[in-house]
């Protein structure tokens, strides 16, 4: 990812996947991929044939209900940023990120972690009404993102 040069696009990088231009087995890659694939292709062993890939963002929708009072703009600024900050934390093309040595949770963004950062706020009430299960990259390389929110009281 690319979070502050590409911060305009989430972080996403822009281009096309594929091949340092040099490598003729494989279509070149355009963009922030061709820069990544030129500065790894010195780095390659003789046969490898090394492809810069992107992921492709998977934009998660939420609803979030049950704040009664505290449906205000304020909180709801603050309930999307904090999910926001979640995604961008735990979220990646292959799964969700991991500390060394940890257990690998196969790809899944699970329920508590999105309470964990709602509930870090200290709101009164709320209550996650979709997603209503863990949220799992659909293909390879697919990386769930913050989608539209829908706040009700």
């Amino acid at each position: 990812m690319l979070d502050e040069a590409e911060a305009e696009y989430g972080g996403f990088p822009q281009g096309t996947n594929g091949a340092a231009p040099s490598d003729p087995r494989y279509a070149a890659a355009t963009g922030d991929q061709v820069t990544v694939a030129n500065a790894i292709v010195t780095e390659q062993t003789v046969t490898a044939l090394v492809i810069v890939c992107a992921p492709v963002a998977q934009p998660t929708p939420f609803t979030v209900t049950d704040l009664g009072t505290a449906n205000t703009a304020a909180n709801q600024a603050a309930i999307t940023e904090a999910l926001q900050d979640m995604f961008t934390r735990l979220s990646s093309p292959a799964g969700t990120w991991q500390a060394p040595g940890a257990a690998v949770l196969n790809g899944t963004i699970h329920p508590n972690m999105w309470e964990e950062a709602i509930g870090a706020l200290g709101l009164p009430t709320f209550t996650v009404a979709s997603p209503s299960g863990p949220v799992v990259g659909a293909t390879n390389g697919a990386m769930p993102t913050l989608g539209p929110i829908s706040f009700a009281s």
